[in-house]
């Protein structure tokens, strides 16, 4: 692996497609690539206020996105091998301290978005599909407080989306969401909490819609790539 410190290799980083904003070329966060030359960036960095952070970038990634870190100590992990043809288009904003996103390996994107917040995670295994317009979030964002406790009774919950997902446009994944293997989120689904393996999941709030199925990212399947896909599920 190679590591390179923003503060100062910003301008061999730059050349790669990186451009860093607020205070990012000041204060030591880290780049860590296992093959630069395999990979096609075109990432924004912005507003850092800590230090310690680490982007790990693994090879043949190709990735568009925005990441804004606004603490310290945080990871966003991606693991690349990103299919032909497909692209890992996210917005990432990480608020705190020892947050993770880890996007595993042949994960693609359009335009989806990952908000952790005071050390929780977002972790997404291999092989997932997000349309656009996704939003997932470990946290409200704002304190909801209990008059009577004078305490905060919102605290963020961390979110595991299994294998081989396909969420559609504008589904929102709320926090302490578990994701099945498998699974379907339809288009406009609010999804929290667990979710069974190898269904579709509609709805406001989401729910089952059906079970006993999986997905291919070709329209027109193959019986071979199926019989594939099949065996896949049945043995994630």
């Amino acid at each position: 692996m190679h590591i390179f410190n923003i503060r100062n290799d910003h301008e061999y980083l730059e050349s790669l497609g990186f451009s860093f904003s607020g205070n990012c070329k000041e204060v030591d966060n880290y780049i860590e690539f296992e093959d630069e030359n395999t990979c096609s960036i075109q990432c924004s960095i912005n507003g850092v206020l800590g230090k310690g952070n680490k982007i790990t970038i693994r090879k043949n990634t190709r990735l568009r996105a925005e990441v804004t870190l606004l603490g310290s100590n945080n990871l966003l992990r991606l693991d690349g091998e990103t299919p032909i043809d497909f692209e890992l288009g996210i917005c990432v904003l990480l608020q705190g301290e020892h947050n993770l996103v880890h996007i595993h390996k042949k994960v693609t994107a359009q335009d989806t978005t990952f908000v952790a917040q005071r050390g929780s995670k977002i972790v997404v295994e291999e092989d997932c599909m997000f349309s656009y317009g996704i939003i997932l979030r470990t946290t409200d964002s704002h304190a909801v407080i209990d008059i009577m406790k004078r305490e905060i009774t919102n605290s963020p919950k961390s979110i595991h989306i299994g294998k081989h997902v396909w969420v559609c446009e504008k589904v929102s994944i709320l926090k302490g969401s578990n994701i099945g293997s498998g699974s379907i989120l339809a288009a406009g689904a609010i999804v929290k909490g667990n979710t069974p393996r190898n269904s579709i999941i509609g709805g406001v709030p989401a729910t089952q819609q059906r079970d006993g199925v999986t997905w291919h990212r070709t329209q027109d399947a193959t019986q071979e790539q199926i019989d594939a896909q099949v065996y896949a599920a049945l043995n994630y």
